[in-house]
């Protein structure tokens, strides 16, 4: 059984077709336009990269805090702390200097 060619009058036959392409037309502005589903997926993964941003920051925040706190409380780590940072030693200790080695 084949389809008739003619489905109907010329005015049905465009209103259709003008449908059609509306139709076309929203589903395209939905998936890619500028509040689209692309653009949500996007933001998604913006969202997903700051929070990880954020944890990594908490905990080094974290690390930080203690840290600080056992400046503050702790005269040994105090002292570990300001020997490996600013190079200081006790006034009857002695420091070696090697030349570096060279290479054959």
């Amino acid at each position: 059984m084949s389809l008739p060619s003619n489905i109907g009058p010329p005015a049905v036959r465009g209103f259709a077709a003008l449908g059609g392409v509306l139709v076309v037309a929203f589903v395209g502005a939905a998936v890619f336009g500028s509040e689209g589903v692309t653009r949500h997926e996007k933001l998604r993964e913006d969202l997903r990269q700051v929070q990880a941003l954020n944890d990594q920051l908490r905990r080094e925040n974290s690390h930080l805090q203690k840290e600080a706190g056992a400046l503050k409380s702790d005269p040994d780590y105090l002292e570990a702390a300001v020997r490996d940072e600013l190079g200081w030693v006790r006034s009857d200790e002695l420091i070696f200097i090697f030349p570096p080695e060279r290479n054959p």
